[in-house]
């Protein structure tokens, strides 16, 4: 897609009432008159935050972190998350990534998808030169774009970033298209999952020869140790306590469930990543 495709669907951050078309370097709103900035394949969709201090401390303390070069380089459950997208994508669809991320190229989930066109969202404003459209500096809670924008919305670890989840999902039902599905992929909290990815699946499967021998000399204290560390979650996670400083909230698979059919949406797979932390979820509006 080019950024003319973006702009076609974009209204004005601004005043929320006018069309946006080139001019050059820059997007101009056919209402107010408001600029916004072109950058590459990149277009600027936000005009003041809408967001708390907090959120946006969190945001630019990830930058660093989003950059390194080994950031996701296991790209193994991306790839499986492009496959479970793929069941039910149709080639017509038009899809919006909320949180692409700041990687020069398409991300490993939506490489291979056979789509009409595609188009990102980056909350962070860093510069990449992207060769994909992509929308930048704009958050899912306040979308700049028309009704039945896109045929499908992909959040691919960014739902348990966004702050304001019941506003978000009100947006993303108001840019969907009739028919159009939202695909989820979040990472899940709970003390069951994270002890059996990080224990007996990593022993089996994740280690061979001696190594393989001496993690399996050592599974009885290896379980004990994370029992207590889930224990120490389980408790956490029942008074609402912060986990890390990474996200504003922590799901586990009813929790997440429960989010998503209390925000109005109807969950029509889901798939527990095995040996993972990983849960994937298409959903539609109810």
């Amino acid at each position: 897609m080019k950024v003319e495709d973006l702009l076609g669907r974009m209204r004005c951050p601004s005043c929320g009432a006018g069309n946006v078309a080139r001019t050059g370097d820059t997007a101009v709103c056919s209402n107010c008159g408001t600029r916004l900035p072109i950058d590459g394949n990149s277009v600027s969709g936000a005009i003041g935050s809408v967001l708390s201090g907090e959120w946006e401390e969190m945001q630019a303390g990830s930058v660093e972190r989003y950059q390194d070069e080994h950031y996701e380089e296991d790209e193994t459950i991306a790839l499986i998350f492009g496959g479970f997208i793929a069941v039910t994508l149709k080639p017509s669809d038009v899809v919006f990534d909320i949180g692409c991320g700041l990687f020069p190229e398409m991300p490993a989930y939506a490489r291979d998808l056979q789509m009409a066109g595609y188009i990102g969202l980056e909350p962070l404003t860093t510069k990449v030169e992207r060769d994909y459209v992509c929308m930048t500096g704009a958050v899912a809670e306040k979308l700049p774009l028309k009704d039945k924008s896109f045929d499908a919305i992909l959040l691919a670890t960014s739902l348990d970033h966004i702050e304001h989840v019941d506003q978000a999902m009100a947006e993303l039902k108001r840019v969907l298209t009739p028919g159009g599905r939202i695909y989820i992929w979040c990472g899940l909290h709970e003390p069951e999952v994270q002890a059996h990815a990080k224990t007996f699946h990593s022993i089996f499967y994740g280690t061979r020869g001696l190594k393989k021998v001496a993690r399996i000399a050592a599974a009885y204290a290896e379980y004990g140790h994370f029992a207590w560390r889930m224990h120490k979650r389980r408790r956490a996670l029942g008074k609402g306590e912060r986990l890390d400083s990474a996200h504003f909230r922590y799901y586990t698979r009813p929790t997440l469930r429960k989010e998503l059919t209390d925000n109005g949406l109807v969950i029509r797979r889901e798939l527990l990543v095995p040996g993972s932390v990983s849960m994937l979820v298409e959903a539609v509006p109810a």
